[in-house]
């Protein structure tokens, strides 16, 4: 029979390239292939003190595509490549837990990983299904999240704050001071000139180093910040990228920036049932798998010694802007 050297060899010689035993003195442990118990029907291949057998090779066969199987019934050729490459895969694995790879911790990490998958697959793949959500479910997470299909416009804002202190009308003169370069006609479309303007000249410690970005709020919630008359001024931005002038809240003096505008959504439960069907899958699927965890803590045991965490130490690297990503953050 030819022999053919497959991808997945390859991959488990290169990655776990260090001699983790003496190989003169290694002795070899039988490899069970693909998890399968020795009386697993006929053997096909003998592979040192592994049998591969014809059920196992069945079901590598059944995992392929249709049109490579139908070549394995048609070229003898073809199947006898197949099957060289699973003798050559198991005796690469034979020899690698011989040498102690199956104790390297990255191919342990590894197994780790596909056994947490395997596990929360076979668990969670019955116990929760999107056809068990009840029409009652889902009208009741509707009701109780409509807020989340039914909003009122909305508008970004960004600022430069001055506050009142003891000199409420030094603060107004240092705003107004201010103003002509904020509005500069050349500069409106530039959101960089008026973040410069804000690292510069804002006392909003919160909003500073972001520009000054309040995010989206609606006039409500902008009402309830700055009170009803500063929010109604701000409102009055018609286009993005406008200025106002100065403007008297609570607790200072503003010079608004419009950044973004959303329009008001009123989706009834009929334009958005599956996706608020899908919404309660996963919290319902979620809450499963939050007592499946305490249960089996229970039964395992956790202790978690939280003074030792001060001796974990973070390399950060170069600090970024959290929001450079943000629509508009970045632009001229």
């Amino acid at each position: 029979m030819k022999y053919a050297w497959f991808l997945s060899a390859f991959v488990l010689l290169s990655a776990c390239p260090r001699p983790l035993g003496a190989p003169a003195d290694a002795q070899l442990k039988t490899f069970q292939f693909d998890a399968a118990p020795k009386n697993d029907g006929p053997v096909l291949a003998q592979v040192g003190d592994t049998a591969l057998t014809v059920n196992q090779i069945q079901k590598l066969i059944n995992k392929q595509s249709p049109y490579v199987r139908a070549q394995y019934a048609k070229d003898p050729a073809a199947l006898d490549k197949f099957i060289q490459g699973q003798i050559r895969y198991a005796l690469l694995a034979e020899k690698g837990i011989a040498l102690g790879y199956n104790k390297d911790p990255e191919v342990m990490d590894a197994a780790k990983k596909l056994i947490v998958q395997k596990l929360t697959r076979d668990v969670f793949d019955n116990r929760v299904k999107l056809a068990d959500v009840t029409d009652s479910e889902v009208e009741a997470f509707y009701a109780a999240n409509v807020g989340d299909y039914k909003k009122p416009a909305h508008i970004r804002l960004a600022h430069i704050f001055f506050k009142f202190g003891e000199e409420k009308e030094e603060a107004l003169a240092r705003a107004k001071a201010l103003l002509p370069e904020v509005q500069a006609p050349d500069q409106l479309a530039s959101r960089s000139h008026f973040r410069n303007l804000v690292q510069k000249h804002s006392e909003d410690e919160d909003t500073k180093s972001i520009g000054g970005d309040l995010r989206y709020r609606s006039k409500e919630e902008l009402a309830s910040v700055f009170g009803d008359d500063a929010a109604k001024k701000a409102w009055s931005l018609t286009d993005i990228n406008s200025v106002s002038g100065v403007v008297e809240s609570k607790t200072g003096f503003h010079i608004f920036k419009k950044l973004g505008a959303r329009d008001p959504t009123n989706r009834e439960l009929s334009e958005v049932r599956a996706q608020v069907k899908n919404r309660v899958y996963r919290k319902k699927r979620k809450a499963s798998f939050e007592a499946y965890i305490d249960q089996i803590e229970q039964e395992i045991g956790v202790t978690l010694h939280e003074a030792q965490t001060k001796s974990l130490r973070f390399d950060v690297g170069p600090q970024q802007d959290p929001h450079a990503h943000l629509p508009g953050h970045g632009a001229h």
